[in-house]
């Protein structure tokens, strides 16, 4: 069933293993909890070195508890490969799923009712249906994943610290549950349903991605509601272009851009877009590029007022697009919606009072009262810029 197994913990330190398996490649059997009298959380997988053929029906590496890599070359295939994996039709690329729990494929663990054909997984099965997070740490070395599931995945945080990376999925090419940080790697993902997700997704000094996905590139969720601690974050030295059938960068909750190159290519389809962002894009530096060929409208305009408050967009019958209360000082306003049509004017207003339910910084329901209007913006194109 499974080609190397650790009943407990299991440690590989260099050699040259090559594994064909109708279950896990290599894999760590059972969580066993914390061991007093050794001092030692068993369960772990640990590899360090060596070369690895692994060609699997299930999970190439999986671990029962944390799994570390450090260095060696990996070469990983999964149920035939990503080519093997059905086109995700039905899960309508470019709408907002907030995000997919890491995908399924067609065999059931040992310990879980749950399928799984993933790359490297890191996931602490306590029974048949309780299990919690475990981290997934790589520290350098060569990989080349064909995935029918997840290349990447943890239950918990994902940690690339460095390595040369060349990814096919069938779903997700990096996926963790909370927290997904990529430093110092080299990512070519040039098949996926969707790149990297996680809670909060950050892009580190020396990062250097790319991806071309058949849903949202880079996600951020935990859910499909708006969330204040959902995140996407590129620092200073990190490179990330992305080429997409549905959204490029897409967060339920914030994006902070503090430095380094993002380019963002796509999508063609309505209801979709480069940039995302339920709680904004704040761009403190760096380099931002987003071409898209989306047919939805978008305006982009200077509020000379430049205060806080309470802000709406209305259409010319009066409806609320949006409504918002914000402690920032808005100077720029970059707006997009389906409702949005062309040769259509609408109107931006603050102050006042609004009696709707507050979630974040939007408005869910209610209405603007006692508002003053602000200016109007009459729709030209697909980008309509005012000054």
């Amino acid at each position: 069933n499974n080609g190397i197994q650790g009943n407990d913990s299991l440690i590989i330190n260099g050699g040259y293993s090559k594994v064909t398996s109708k279950g896990d490649a290599v894999h760590t059997k059972k969580y066993l909890g914390y061991d007093s009298t050794t001092n030692n959380v068993q369960g772990l997988l640990n590899i360090k070195n060596g070369e690895f053929t692994l060609t699997s029906d299930g999970d190439a590496i999986s671990s029962c508890c944390d799994l570390l890599i450090e260095n060696g070359v990996f070469k990983i295939t999964t149920f035939g490969g990503a080519d093997n994996a059905p086109s995700h039709e039905s899960d309508n690329p470019g709408q907002d799923t907030g995000g997919r729990p890491g995908g399924k494929g067609p065999r059931a663990s040992s310990y879980t009712s749950a399928v799984s054909c993933k790359g490297i997984k890191a996931c602490t099965y306590i029974s048949s249906t309780e299990y919690y997070g475990s981290n997934l740490k790589i520290i350098g070395g060569s990989f080349t994943l064909d995935t029918y599931d997840d290349a990447i995945h943890s239950e918990s945080n994902v940690d690339i610290l460095g390595g040369e990376f060349l990814i096919k999925s069938g779903d997700d090419g990096v996926h963790s549950n909370i927290k997904t940080t990529l430093s110092n790697c080299n990512m070519t993902i040039s098949k996926c349903y969707e790149g990297v997700e996680g809670v909060n997704v950050i892009f580190a000094d020396g990062s250097n991605i790319r991806i071309t996905s058949n849903n949202d590139a880079i996600n951020s969720s935990r859910g499909n509601e708006r969330d204040s601690e959902v995140s996407i974050t590129f620092e200073e030295g990190c490179y990330a272009y992305v080429e997409t059938n549905g959204d490029g960068i897409d967060s339920n909750g914030y994006v902070y851009q503090n430095g380094g190159t993002v380019i963002v290519v796509g999508p063609n389809s309505s209801g979709n877009g480069p940039l995302d962002s339920d709680l904004g894009y704040y761009v403190n530096g760096g380099l931002l590029l987003a071409l898209s060929s989306s047919s939805q409208y978008t305006f982009m305009t200077k509020i000379s007022s430049s205060s806080s408050g309470i802000y709406s967009i209305c259409d010319s019958s009066g409806n609320e697009l949006v409504g918002f209360n914000t402690n920032f000082n808005v100077g720029l306003l970059f707006f997009s919606c389906p409702s949005l049509q062309n040769n259509s004017t609408y109107y931006i207003y603050g102050g006042g009072t609004h009696d709707g339910e507050l979630k974040d910084l939007l408005y869910t329901s209610g209405t603007h009262s006692s508002k003053s209007q602000i200016k109007s913006i009459t729709i030209t194109s697909k980008l309509t810029s005012q000054s």
